[in-house]
């Protein structure tokens, strides 16, 4: 069994097949799915220039090699949160600075794995894993990738205080350099994960 992790998009590969995926903002996966674990979400300081511009699906059994004394000064891992306020409609108005979970998943009847931004339906020749909503890093922080955080979001257990640490922020379309319509400049974008 052959198995890599890149960057935030844990993939899994096995004799017989199958693909991995990860749920933001759930801390399970969907029936079909296996959970290979569960965790929080991380990433580098909104406010650092450097560091990884990827999330992670840190897990919740942290094993730590001993690399002896001291401590080396390098990069950082921050948990993240989520910034989307209690007046944005579109979600659960109580997970404003709350921490994000995260679940690993594995579906070994698949052997593909896309996320679509800009929409919540997958191809008819496609399985839906989740549905949510593209988030990402504020505009004037430093860039972050793209994520597809499930619409049913939770929260973290005992994680709510404004740390501000790695953050959580819907994506808006901005027209002009894309077409209006189809695109709508105040709709937050909604995405999918699907396999087959």
């Amino acid at each position: 069994m052959e198995t890599y992790n890149e960057g935030a998009r844990f993939q899994h590969k096995a004799a017989g097949g199958g693909v991995a995926y990860v749920r933001w903002g759930h801390t399970n996966c969907a029936a079909g799915a296996e959970t290979v674990y569960s965790g929080r979400v991380g990433g580098s300081h909104f406010s650092h220039r450097g560091g990884g511009s990827n999330y992670q699906c840190l897990t919740l059994e942290p094993e730590n090699e001993d690399f002896g004394p001291g401590t080396v000064s390098g990069s950082f891992m921050y948990g993240t949160e989520y910034e989307v306020y209690a007046n944005n409609p579109s979600v659960d108005k109580l997970l404003q600075n709350h921490d994000v979970p995260c679940a690993v998943c594995y579906v070994s009847t698949r052997s593909a794995k896309i996320m679509i931004p800009g929409t919540y339906k997958c191809p008819s020749s496609w399985n839906e894993e989740f549905h949510g909503f593209l988030m990402s890093a504020h505009y004037s922080h430093h860039r972050a990738t793209f994520e597809c955080v499930d619409a049913d979001a939770k929260k973290a257990l005992a994680g709510h205080a404004n740390a501000n640490g790695a953050l959580f922020y819907f994506v808006e379309p901005r027209c002009g350099s894309l077409p209006c319509p189809p695109y709508e400049q105040e709709k937050e974008l909604s995405c999918v994960v699907c396999t087959r």
